[in-house]
């Protein structure tokens, strides 16, 4: 990430294209959502699926998180992470 805004418990967090990536209406930015639970991270990944293209499914990261990428119907970026607890 290249920068975080925080808005009360909460946090943006802005980062550019890729080195190489061309900019083109729909991706010159991307949404990155941390959620409190697997299954609210399973819905709101399947809504923003529907009509949209899945970059990378839903899978275990090195970093400790559940995580999926994907564009929406409207040409939107979006990461959403769930960080997985220790046991």
């Amino acid at each position: 990430m290249h920068a975080a805004l925080g808005i009360g418990d909460e946090e943006i967090y802005l980062s550019d294209t890729f080195p190489g990536m061309k900019i083109k209406p729909g991706n010159a930015i991307e949404i990155n959502i941390t959620l409190d639970s697997e299954t609210e991270l399973r819905l709101l990944f399947d809504k923003l699926a529907t009509g949209g293209k899945v970059q990378m499914p839903i899978d275990k990261m090195f970093w400790g998180s559940l995580f999926g990428s994907l564009t929406d119907k409207f040409g939107i970026g979006w990461n959403l992470d769930y960080e997985l607890k220790s046991e």
